[in-house]
């Protein structure tokens, strides 16, 4: 329900920016909400960028916290072209990493998977990543990671060359503490290979921004015990579960099977050197 407009005001101050600062911050985001899923005239011819516009407005307007929860309700959408579309546009505009992960994270764990496994709405975002349309590609990557399964690891990686070196430290700071099986794997596996070029600068930066993401903060979930997923070919109803645990590990496992990768690493790291930092998160000696 939009509070405080009808239809008919709602259709005059969607093309009237000036006058979007006389709404309450609750009349405002019903306004941006509306516009974002394309849901009743006017917004069925709306430009893509005055929806962007809408919702760069509301960046201003509501804290991170506030548009995570925003997103929460674009997610309840049951069509998934529009869900698709609202997210899309708020991942043009959204440059606070929290909240540009969470609907990264929500969009691809509610989209249909292509005859590869992956899911459709990846191909969107890579698109985006490809033309720099993206407001944070790092958040971006980094909420993609914490959906991942096999496929969608094997899809990433064939983006990386689109990445440049400050979006590999925001993913990396991002997926600090989050330590899927697949996703430690992941970095584990980019930075052996970036360090593989130990007389190449740009390889060394590479490594050196992806090493944070091997941190383990003493309060992560992961702690307690370490899974890798797999998809669920869910299609489009959010009422079924996108994802599931195909593999357990407890803590002190985990860090066992990967000390020998963690070891390599922090031989071959350069400075500044912070893989001991991260070796003792782990626990190792």
């Amino acid at each position: 329900m939009i509070i405080d407009l009808d239809e008919q005001r709602r259709r005059r101050l969607v093309h009237k920016p000036w006058a979007w600062r006389n709404l309450s911050k609750e009349a405002f985001t019903e306004l941006c909400l509306s516009a974002l899923l394309d849901l009743p005239p006017p917004f069925n011819t709306l430009p893509d960028d005055a929806a962007g516009q809408l919702y760069g407005v509301l960046c201003a307007r509501l804290d991170w916290k506030e548009r995570v929860r925003f997103i929460d309700r674009i997610i309840l959408e049951p069509n998934f072209v529009l869900r698709e579309s609202a997210l899309l546009t708020i991942l043009g505009k959204e440059f606070d990493a929290p909240v540009a992960a969470a609907a990264t994270a929500r969009l691809m764990a509610g989209a249909p998977i292509d005859p590869h496994g992956v899911p459709v709405s990846f191909h969107e975002f890579a698109e985006m990543l490809c033309e720099g349309t993206l407001g944070n590609p790092g958040a971006v990557v980094a909420g993609a990671l914490m959906v991942a399964d096999r496929q969608l690891i094997t899809a990433i990686e064939g983006v990386r060359p689109l990445l440049a070196v400050d979006t590999v430290a925001t993913a990396a700071q991002c997926c600090c503490g989050y330590a899927s099986a697949l996703v430690v794997n992941f970095w584990l596996d980019w930075i052996e290979e970036l360090l593989d070029n130990r007389f190449d600068s740009l390889a060394l930066a590479y490594a050196h921004a992806a090493v944070s993401a091997l941190f383990i903060p003493a309060e992560a979930p992961a702690r307690h015990e370490i899974c890798e997923y797999e998809r669920v070919p869910c299609s489009e109803d959010l009422g079924e579960e996108a994802i599931t645990v195909v593999r357990r590990w407890s803590f002190d496992a985990f860090r066992r099977r990967i000390e020998p990768r963690m070891r390599r690493i922090a031989a071959h790291e350069q400075r500044p050197r912070i893989m001991q930092v991260i070796m003792r998160s782990w626990g190792y000696d």
